[in-house]
């Protein structure tokens, strides 16, 4: 696996999903850093652990579900591949989307090697949201630069992208996915595609 997607690995570790919705108001930069340092710690002591592959990853699932926001995220990667799809289709592709991060990268939560986590500050993004900067540090190479974007949503704060070394994962997404329904001719292939791809990931555990 190359450097950069071993790098999302530990950054991706330390984010996870909630409920989607609208920004309600500003999201407090200091809140928003608290909220990263936070998890960060959690998720390391996780990688640290002498979990198996299932357990690790139940416990990467129940980290994603409270803490990142898969409905939000999910509407941004589709675009407007949403609005063409029926409730139904939206329904399962946040479902399907949701667990295709969780078994991709708990499946490669064995690459960590002793790396740390870093913040070192955060402000405003935009009208609504925070962007926190944080950077992942390797013991053998230079640190990575990873930011945070967050939001306020209704009183509570949720993990909306992560850019590694200017690549948005969000981005990153919305571009696979638009591929592979242009390739397959709409989001019934797109739903498929998902389908083995988590059918995959599983057969590893």
């Amino acid at each position: 696996m190359g450097h950069l997607l071993r790098t999302c690995v530990i950054a991706i570790a330390l984010l996870a999903g909630g409920a989607g919705g609208h920004a309600s108001a500003a999201t407090d930069p200091e809140e928003a850093r608290v909220y990263i340092e936070d998890l960060g710690e959690r998720t390391l002591d996780l990688l640290q652990s002498n979990l198996s592959q299932a357990e690790l990853v139940a416990a990467f699932r129940e980290l994603f579900t409270g803490y990142f926001d898969a409905y939000t995220i999910g509407r941004f990667v589709l675009g407007i591949h949403w609005r063409r799809a029926t409730p139904e289709q939206q329904n399962t592709f946040v479902d399907l989307f949701r667990e295709l991060m969780v078994q991709t990268y708990a499946r490669r939560f064995s690459d960590y090697a002793g790396q740390g986590f870093r913040v070192n500050g955060a402000g405003p993004e935009g009208a609504s949201d925070a962007m926190v900067l944080s950077q992942v540090i390797q013991p053998q190479a230079p640190p990575v630069t990873v930011q945070w974007r967050v939001r306020d949503q209704g009183g509570t704060l949720n993990i909306i992208d992560v850019v590694i070394e200017g690549v948005s994962m969000a981005i990153t997404y919305r571009n696979e996915f638009n591929s592979v329904i242009q390739r397959t001719g709409g989001m019934d292939g797109l739903l498929d595609a998902m389908r083995r791809s988590i059918a995959e990931e599983r057969q590893g555990e």
